[in-house]
C-alpha cells in the first residue's frame, strides 16, 4: 500500500476544514472620537496646540512622566494623554 495516497485524504481534508473556518468580523467606525454620551474628544495624532485651540485650556494637566514622557491633561468630559506632544489617548468620563 502506498503510505502517500493513505495519507493525502485525510491530511487534504484537515486543511479543508481549517482553511474553511476562517471569518471576519466588520468593524464600525462611525463612532470613532465620540464618547457613549455624543461628546467628541480628541483624536490620535492632535498636538498639544491644537488641543488647546479646539477645546481650550484643561482644567488640570500632569507634568510629564516616564520615557517616552506621557502628559495628561485633565477636562471636564475627557482625559487626554500625550506622548511629547501629540495625543495617544482619549478617555471619556462616566
Amino acid at each position: 500500500m502506498n503510505l502517500k495516497k493513505f495519507f493525502a485524504l485525510p491530511l487534504l481534508l484537515t486543511c479543508c476544514f481549517f482553511f474553511s473556518t476562517a471569518y471576519a468580523d466588520t468593524v464600525d467606525m462611525s463612532s470613532v472620537g465620540e464618547s457613549p454620551s455624543g461628546v467628541t474628544k480628541p483624536g490620535n495624532g492632535m498636538t498639544m496646540d491644537a488641543v488647546l485651540k479646539q477645546y481650550g485650556e484643561p482644567e488640570g494637566r500632569q507634568n510629564p512622566v516616564g520615557e517616552p514622557p506621557i502628559t495628561r491633561w485633565n477636562f471636564a468630559q475627557f482625559t487626554v494623554y500625550f506622548e511629547h506632544n501629540q495625543v495617544i489617548h482619549s478617555v471619556s468620563h462616566r
